[in-house]
């Protein structure tokens, strides 16, 4: 054994530019590989800390109508306490609310915290998260008691003690604090920095907490081992009868409840609530990772195969002294493997270099090293003997295969298959390369398209102030007064939430229809067409003191539902709304998902929560001016103000977070791929030397030389942008089949691929080539 470390050493040692271009090639592949393993680790671990998650389903509410059925995790709050009153096997409910963003007033400062939610008493028995202050049982029993991460308490509290201390929400009601918490870890799908006490929210009489609305809260059971799930679900029809089904009927509606495991909600989900995992793209990221340790190693086999002259006699010589082929086979492939361990301390190294990066985009710690994360270390360690193996079994089985007498004479071997060989590997490393350029090329092109896309109304110089609960009443005089005073405001409008990112949907029974449907409402009042530059194509406006119920609708309205100028349509929601006007399509929801109904109102059901103002001015002192307005009216109460196209833009970041490590890996896939292609050029031009020198003697210049070599890689790189062009159609016709408005992919996009990965190529071989062919022909035929 030591015989073999002291050769291998000694082997990569005499010859240092392969053996680093080996190694960091490997080096890089394996990183790519460990980075995505920790990915996929990482997403199939979500959930699995808690220790009941065998026991713990989420139920989720599936509303169906003759028009189609569509499936919501947030359902009404009664819905678990009626379950488990009326099934024994359920052991607990647990209900929690969406994280919300609030402010948080301690000590006279304000401080925002981003993910509050209201959770049940028994949040902690259910769920594994560390309460590290305070009593599992009773702190979030009480009324206005309030739980917050450690994160939470040392923004709001510094170093201070926080247990027993008094916040004040949203300048409105005060909460006791009465336990701290560990964060969340990030492989949990329930996040939150504070936690309030869920009996909280029965004090707000407004709220529906019945089982015939609300449908805001999310509700996890917590069943008893060995309960069978199917025979709860046999159960329900009679139970939803009882509840709710009898009373709607006639509507043509009904509703069903499904369990789904706690530890499927992050990548099995079987309702889609944009908050999971995605499938989807741990399979794209595992084939890239794939792919890029493909090129290592195919850089170390060309690699070896191109040098099989410089080992041949000593494998000849090895035969002769008695190795069997067996035996050379396992050394060689032992080399490989040191090599590729060898590679693995640097790609370790790479890892913390791009760790940074890496968390920022994906949200995973990256975290090779933590506690519980021997399957990982299990997975990288299988994956670098893959790698090795991959990598020297040809090298191997050639070298091996060798006969003495050919090699001692002079021979080696096949002297095709040792030329073909390395240049088939070039070409298929270059058409990953090309394949993975060209999709990004389109990705980029995509995203530009999206963000510059007209969504049929002006979102430039438009902020967003948000409105609560509590100024409502001073609103109208904000609104009529300070903002009508202010020189750099064009003009303003009330909407029950800002366009670009979706608006909610409620069950409504348009004319013709003898069912309800659900449909997207918007609340708005006389000046959101004004503000917003959207066109009324037919009908007139509302008017916010006359049009209580009328109501606008959308283009997408108007012909599903069969609205026509001249003709009388109303819309029934508990009360009858005629439709006085019909305004242009837009993208109200993501312009990835398109445009559906919409219908307007002056009398949304959850009120004003926003003010878009429209200003002529810089934006960052346009909000300024507007906070020191706000201050005068509502002192105290938090100003949140933002950028639309901001908020709008926050849409998208799961798309931009995918194309930054799309783009990540592309340029790994490229330098390795170079790398590659430089050592095998490096090899093939010193093979080539005694051939240069008789060329230089018959009249070739070095340029012509130069010319000679780097047309016949380049004529390999691009077979391999041909090879290319079929896959990245195919793949990315199925990714852009996903956007409601895509672009086309074009030839446009691979010529521009093939002169990138040339240019690439032509750097990485020329100036070799140019050395070699400045060579002395004395040097290199003068033993002739």
């Amino acid at each position: 054994m030591q015989h073999f470390f002291r050769h291998t050493f000694r082997l990569y040692i005499r010859n240092p530019f392969y053996t680093i271009i080996n190694v960091t090639g490997l080096a890089i592949g394996l990183a790519a590989g460990i980075a995505i393993l920790a990915y996929i680790y990482g997403e199939l671990s979500f959930d699995r800390f808690h220790t009941n998650r065998h026991d713990i389903y989420r139920v989720n509410m599936t509303a169906v109508s003759p028009d189609g059925s569509f499936g919501s995790c947030t359902i009404p709050a009664a819905v678990g306490p009626s379950l488990q009153e009326q099934f024994p096997g359920i052991v607990s409910v647990t209900r929690t609310t969406q994280p919300q963003e609030s402010f948080f007033e301690a000590g006279g400062k304000i401080t925002e915290i981003s993910k509050v939610c209201y959770a049940d008493s028994g949040f902690f028995r259910d769920f594994s998260f560390v309460l590290e202050e305070g009593d599992i049982t009773t702190a979030l029993s009480g009324i206005f008691s309030v739980v917050l991460t450690r994160s939470s308490a040392r923004k709001l509290f510094g170093d201070e003690p926080a247990i027993g201390k008094v916040l004040k929400m949203n300048n409105r009601d005060q909460f006791t604090v009465t336990g701290i918490a560990g964060d969340p870890p990030y492989n949990s799908s329930l996040q939150f920095d504070a936690l309030i006490s869920f009996s909280t929210l029965y004090q707000d009489k407004s709220l529906y907490m019945d089982w015939n609305g609300g449908n805001q809260y999310i509700t996890f059971i917590r069943t008893q081992p060995g309960f069978s799930i199917a025979s709860l679900e046999s159960a329900l029809p009679a139970f939803l009868d009882e509840k709710i089904n009898r009373s709607i009927r006639e509507s043509g509606w009904q509703y069903k409840l499904g369990f789904e495991p706690l530890s499927n909600i992050h990548l099995h989900s079987l309702v889609n609530d944009g908050s999971g995992g995605n499938l989807s793209n741990i399979r794209i990221f595992s084939g890239i990772a794939l792919l890029i340790l493909l090129i290592a190693c195919f850089n170390f086999t060309s690699l070896a195969t191109a040098r099989a002259m410089i080992r041949n006699r000593e494998t000849g010589i090895r035969k002769v002294a008695g190795a069997s082929r067996r035996m050379l086979i396992r050394q060689f492939i032992a080399e490989a493997l040191v090599l590729s361990f060898t590679a693995l301390l640097l790609a370790l190294f790479i890892i913390e270099l791009i760790r940074p990066w890496y968390s920022a985009v994906t949200g995973n710690p990256l975290a090779l090293y933590a506690a519980g994360g021997m399957p990982l270390m299990l997975g990288i360690i299988l994956l670098v003997v893959f790698a090795g193996v991959l990598a020297g079994a040809y090298p191997a089985f050639y070298l091996a295969s060798f006969k003495p007498v050919d090699v001692l004479k002079g021979g080696s071997g096949s002297v095709k298959v040792r030329a073909m060989l390395p240049k088939v590997l070039v070409v298929i490393q270059f058409a990953i390369s090309a394949g993975l350029v060209a999709s990004l090329l389109l990705m980029f092109g995509q995203i530009r398209y999206i963000s510059s896309f007209d969504k049929g109304y002006r979102s430039d110089n438009l902020l967003v102030v948000r409105v609560s609960d509590e100024n409502d009443k001073n609103m109208p005089a904000f609104a009529g007064n300070s903002l009508g005073s202010l020189p750099f405001v064009e003009s303003w409008t009330a909407v029950s939430s800002p366009p670009g990112a979706g608006v909610p949907a409620n069950g409504y029974l348009p004319d013709g229809r003898d069912e309800v449907v659900m449909i997207n409402v918007l609340g708005i009042d006389s000046a959101f067409l004004k503000t917003m530059g959207i066109r009324l194509i037919a009908g007139r406006n509302l008017t916010s003191g006359n049009d209580s119920i009328s109501c606008l609708v959308n283009e997408s309205y108007a012909q599903r539902y069969g609205v026509t100028p001249g003709s009388i349509h109303h819309i029934r929601r508990s009360a009858k709304h005629p439709v006085i006007g019909v305004v242009q399509d837009f993208n109200f929801h993501p312009v990835y998902t398109g445009v559906e109904p919409l219908i307007f109102t002056t009398r949304p059901e959850e009120g004003f929560n926003a003010l878009l103002i429209r200003v002529n001015s810089d934006l960052q002192s346009a909000g300024a001016g507007l906070e020191n307005e706000w201050q005068k009216h509502f002192p105290g109460e938090p100003f949140v103000c933002y950028p639309l196209d901001t908020y709008i833009a926050g849409t998208y970041q799961h798309i931009n977070r995918f194309a930054q490590l799309f783009s990540g890996f592309t340029i790994l896939a490229i330098v390795v791929a170079c790398m590659g292609l430089l050592g095998l050029s490096a090899v093939i031009l010193q093979q080539r030397r005694r051939q240069f020198g008789i060329r230089r003697i018959l009249g070739a210049s070095p340029f012509s030389l130069t010319l000679r070599e780097t047309a016949g890689f380049s004529l390999l790189v691009m077979i391999g942008n041909l090879l290319a062009v079929v896959p990245v159609w195919l793949f990315m016709s199925e990714w852009l089949a996903d956007f409601a408005y895509h672009i086309n992919i074009t030839a446009g996009t691979f010529l521009l691929t093939a002169a990138i990965t040339l240019l690439v190529a032509f750097l990485t071989i020329a100036w070799q080539s140019w050395s070699a062919s400045k060579l002395n022909p004395v040097e290199v035929i003068k033993y002739e």
